[in-house]
């Protein structure tokens, strides 16, 4: 064995026992100093204790990041630990003095409040070793904010601490940033007051996250008379809307003996993408729905066959508890396999009124359980985890609650709020929702079974295109399950559709209806007695749009009515019933339409209802989007098709931004330069969009999507000239008044200018040459704008909406065009932008004090460099200068401007910047 010579540091991740006298016995957490390593051994000593030597493994210590601290004439590693840890540890030895002093002064209520608080900080310390980086911040953020606060109620001091929420050192910090920074964090206090609820504390970035609900079915306490299915899945009762695709797990008959099922594989699901929107502890529930798979009636001794599926029991688990603990770190996996479990009670449906609810969820299934009364006559015990961050970054970050391969992935019905380039998906989700039927010629009502399946335009069956649950094969057919004697069910069972995309504009649903008695034998004789269809795509080439749709039912009396698909030809929707009315089917009025009377008749006040959500990054329901995505089709048209993509809803476009934003490039750089406007109001659009907070999220978006997918490198000519035409034609047409017409353009300067530097590198990166004329054309960009910013309000009227933006904007543009201009050229440039301000509107005035902050305190560093500053800080100090000497009274003890406290902020930043 031979020895290689490193130095490092390092943390046991397991236990360790000698074997022999050359071995090191070591304990999770033990500090580690490494001083050999060979292939799979290393050789050091314990740091605490250096006589304790030896060998052991490396797969069982943790190489730990450490600094070289430098002593006389010797070098130390020191571990490197985070700066919010280290002020944890000492303030937990602090405030055990504290402790004991409250338990010998008989502080009953203060020594429990201060020990609880020593205990939350005590395991969010925990977390930091082990937390993801989207959930690391919230958990600093979350454990200072209790240190803080119980520091401030203890009168100790209170530590000032930067935006990472890391302590600031006061020798090199300026009073005026120190008071600034306790200012901060006094808010985020206030804000996050209720330690006890980490669903509060810094909800504003919680909401960009990506949740996810990990659930593991652990056991199941029942006597299941026949073979069942368990049908989870998570619901909204506020909004009524079924949040999660189905996990289903498949029960065998017990019989009479009483027996508790322990499950240990396909019994895990993770619920995926869900937003904080979704997470809301008032409206969501855990759904169990037990079907069974046998006889009509249970008691029917006469009775046989095992394929009718039969509503059997239905429960609910309220997940508030669960989500007011998300982020405190419950470890799912980890140890006891019980610990964290959680009861979801359900109950058997003892009578047709209790099994026509079976699926009615609109109310909570809670309440209706709770209104019930009684005991609950099967048990399951479940855990469940809610996890925050990217999937991919949890199972990589957090090794211990990687779930196994058998470990089902339910998606959420819809798109996560952060949809990324390659983000690939093709599913259509498909709600048999409720019907209506006339009793015909028979006596009793209906037992109904609707069978679905997909079908081409030819009536031949497309296989393997319905998905029952999300842990389950691909099968041709579904079935619902039967109601006894229903002739207005409401089944609201959900299933996926997965057609092959090059399929799917033939592909239609194919929905029959039969009748099923209570024998078996009689079942053989029945045959199918009406049906419906549900044609996928549109005419004009755009996927179904979401939401319910009213289906005709008609009667079919000959058994190969579906061969050749000519029922296609009838009238697919049926007329939606009247909300006032109390039975949905008296509202409803139907023509007679027959194509051959003898086979096909339409009954009178029959419908099926079918609810679809789309969730596809292929299909579109707006056709304006489609006619840009196949521009290349109808060319002649691409003047219009350019004008209406501006009308179509951000969320739609969102979901294509990439492929959109492709379509839009390649017009600009294949197309005569007609186009060349359209585009540019195209793009201005989008970016619009993208500016609203409800898609700021989507910055991610456009940061990969420049990155690795955008490949214009001619489109950096069109943007500066079109964005520095819209400038120079707004001013010459300033005095007709059309501000809010070009304020999306100044709204949307940042991204202009971020593909336009990006488009002018990737044009320098393949011609291996500048183009000088470029950078011509950002300075006219300035020239333009100091036009812009010359005009008043007599002269153009609302154009102080269009100066505010251009203030407010401006300053995120400063990062890009330091890829174009040195940083002299940037501050001149601005100095000239500053003093061509000449409106005296509130508005403005206001913007432009902002604007000097952030020009301030960019990134770029305008104030760095000694010419970049002469060029600069003189015109910043002036227009301050001028604002206070404007608006301060003569009696300035007196006066509480908000403006006179923004100028002294300033001034006060550029103190800061020597």
């Amino acid at each position: 064995m031979s020895w290689k010579k490193v130095e490092n540091l390092a943390v046991a991740i397991f236990n360790f026992t000698a074997q022999n006298e050359h071995h090191l016995t070591i304990q999770v957490g033990d500090l580690l100093y490494i001083k050999e390593k060979s292939a799979d051994w290393y050789h050091g000593y314990l740091y605490y204790k250096p006589d304790r030597t030896g060998t052991f493994p490396c797969s069982f210590v943790h190489v730990k990041d450490h600094d070289v601290v430098q002593y006389v004439d010797r070098s130390y590693l020191m571990p490197t630990e985070d700066p919010v840890s280290v002020e944890a540890k000492d303030t937990l030895r602090e405030w055990r003095t504290k402790l004991l002093h409250l338990y010998t002064h008989d502080s009953r209520e203060k020594y429990k409040a201060l020990l609880h608080a020593m205990e939350e900080v005590l395991a969010q310390r925990r977390l930091l070793s082990n937390a993801t980086r989207e959930k690391l911040q919230a958990t600093k953020d979350l454990m200072t904010t209790t240190m803080d606060q119980i520091n401030s109620q203890l009168q100790l001091p209170v530590t000032p601490r930067d935006n990472q929420c890391n302590p600031v050192d006061p020798i090199k910090t300026s009073i005026q940033h120190l008071h600034r920074l306790h200012q901060k964090r006094a808010e985020t206090s206030h804000e996050t007051s209720d330690t006890s609820d980490p669903g509060k504390a810094q909800k504003k970035k919680q909401e960009l996250l990506t949740y996810h609900l990990l659930m593991r079915v652990n056991r199941v306490e029942h006597v299941f008379p026949e073979d069942c299915d368990m049908f989870f899945f998570l619901y909204n009762v506020d909004k009524h809307e079924t949040i999660s695709e189905r996990f289903i797990i498949h029960m065998p008959k017990t019989g009479n003996t009483s027996e508790a099922f322990n499950l240990t594989t396909g019994n895990a699901v993770l619920f995926t993408d869900l937003a904080e929107k979704d997470m809301d502890v008032k409206g969501m529930e855990v759904i169990c729905q037990i079907v069974r798979r046998g006889k009509m009636l249970l008691d029917d001794r006469k009775g046989s066959g095992t394929h009718l599926r039969r509503p059997y029991a239905y429960g609910g688990l309220d997940v508030q508890q669960v989500l007011k603990d998300k982020g405190k770190g419950d470890t799912l996996f980890d140890g006891d396999e019980y610990q964290n479990t959680h009861t979801l009670p359900v109950f058997v449906c003892q009578s047709q009124s209790q099994e026509n609810e079976f699926a009615a969820l609109d109310g909570g299934v809670m309440k209706k359980l709770a209104s019930r009364g009684g005991q609950k006559q099967c048990t399951v015990l479940l855990n469940l985890k809610v996890l925050a961050g990217d999937l991919n970054s949890l199972r990589r970050d957090l090794p211990n609650i990687k779930y196994s391969k058998t470990t089902a992935v339910a998606h959420k019905l819809g798109f996560p709020d952060i949809i990324l380039p390659g983000y690939v998906r093709n599913d259509i989700y498909v709600t048999l929702s409720q019907s209506q039927f006339d009793k015909g010629e028979k006596r009793a009502e209906r037992n109904v079974e609707v069978s679905i399946v997909v079908r081409d335009n030819d009536g031949k069956m497309i296989p393997h295109t319905i998905v029952l649950g999300a842990n389950e094969d691909p099968t041709n057919e579904f079935q619902s399950f039967i109601f006894y004697h229903n002739n207005m069910p409401r089944w609201n069972e959900t299933f996926k559709l997965s057609i092959p995309y090059e399929k799917i504009n033939d592909a239609h649903l194919c929905i029959s209806f039969r009748h099923l008695a209570k024998k078996e034998v009689k079942d053989k004789m029945e045959k199918t007695y009406a049906y419906s269809f549900l044609k996928v795509m549109k005419e004009d080439g755009s996927i179904l749009a979401d939401g319910d749709h009213y289906l005709s039912v008609y009667k079919v009396e000959n058994k190969k009515w579906f061969e050749g698909a000519s029922y296609l030809q009838q009238k697919m929707s049926a007329v939606a019933p009247s909300p006032s009315s109390k039975i949905l089917a008296k509202s409803m009025s139907f023509d007679m339409h027959q194509v051959n009377q003898a086979t096909l008749a339409r009954p009178r006040g029959e419908f099926v209802v079918l609810s679809t959500l789309t969730c596809s990054t292929k299909l579109t329901q707006k056709v304006e989007l489609l006619m840009l995505l196949k521009w290349k089709m109808k060319e002649h048209d691409l003047t219009v098709t350019l004008t209406n993509i501006t009308h179509v809803d951000g969320e739609e476009v969102v979901k294509f931004l990439q492929d959109t934003l492709d379509c839009l490039f390649e017009i600009l750089n294949t197309t005569s330069e007609r186009y060349q406007e359209p585009v540019f109001t195209a793009l201005v659009s989008i970016f619009k969009q993208l500016n609203l907070d409800r898609y700021c999220h989507f910055s991610t978006v456009v940061d990969v999507y420049l990155s690795k997918h955008f490949s214009a490198t001619q489109a950096y000519k069109y943007l500066v000239w079109s964005f520095n035409n819209r400038v120079k034609t707004y001013v010459s047409d300033a005095a007709i008044g059309l501000a809010e017409q070009y304020c999306p353009v100044f709204e949307s300067m940042q991204l202009i200018f971020r593909f336009m530097v990006q488009s002018y590198a990737l044009h320098e990166s393949a011609t291996k040459s500048s183009d000088t004329s470029f950078k011509l054309d950002v300075e006219e960009s300035f020239t333009s704008l100091f036009d812009l910013m010359n005009l008043t309000e007599d002269k153009a009227k609302g154009v102080h909406l269009n100066q505010s933006a251009v203030l407010i904007y401006l300053p995120n543009v400063l990062p890009e065009i330091t890829h174009i201009l040195s940083i002299e050229e940037i501050s001149s440039l601005l100095s000239k932008f500053l003093n061509s301000i000449r409106s005296t509107a509130d508005t403005v005035l206001s913007e432009k004090l902002h604007f000097i902050q952030k020009v301030i305190t960019s990134p770029v560093r305008l104030l760095a460099t000694p010419a970049a500053r002469d060029a600069l800080l003189p015109t910043i100090m002036k227009h301050l200068i001028m604002y206070m000497d404007q608006t301060l009274p003569k009696h300035i003890h007196k006066a509480s401007y908000v403006g006179n406290r923004d100028c002294f902020t300033c001034v006060g930043k550029v103190l800061e910047t020597f």
